[in-house]
């Protein structure tokens, strides 16, 4: 949940000698991925404590996959504004340390789930 919270990409926009740095939040470039993430987090947290019969393992590796394939896509398709730039102007965009956390977080509910099941312990 934390790294929503922190920046996921920047950019630095030269244009005519001047630099304009921006970031963005997960919050701010992708607010619905956002959301289904911080969706993701609440239901890895609550799975565990599930009723006796319910598979709260499946659960959370189901919603560890997916916050994986999530933030995967963010990661590769970077949902920045276009820039119009003229000649001699350039824009150097990157990713930041929240959504390198977040491939690490939802990699570790999708595996940690994963050997917390019946299955994963053989």
């Amino acid at each position: 949940m934390i790294a929503l919270f922190l920046p996921w990409y920047s950019r630095d926009t030269d244009i005519a000698g001047a630099v304009i740095s921006q970031t963005w939040t997960a919050w701010q470039a992708t607010p619905v991925i956002a959301t289904l993430l911080f969706l993701v987090a609440v239901g890895a947290i609550a799975a565990p404590s599930a009723p006796g019969a319910f598979r709260g393992d499946r659960l959370a590796t189901l919603l560890g996959v997916l916050g994986l394939l999530l933030v995967v896509f963010r990661a590769i398709d970077m949902p920045l504004p276009d820039l119009d730039l003229v000649q001699g102007d350039h824009a150097d965009s990157s990713r930041g340390i929240g959504l390198f956390l977040a491939l690490v977080a939802t990699a570790g509910i999708a595996f940690g789930a994963r050997l917390a099941s019946p299955a994963g312990r053989r």
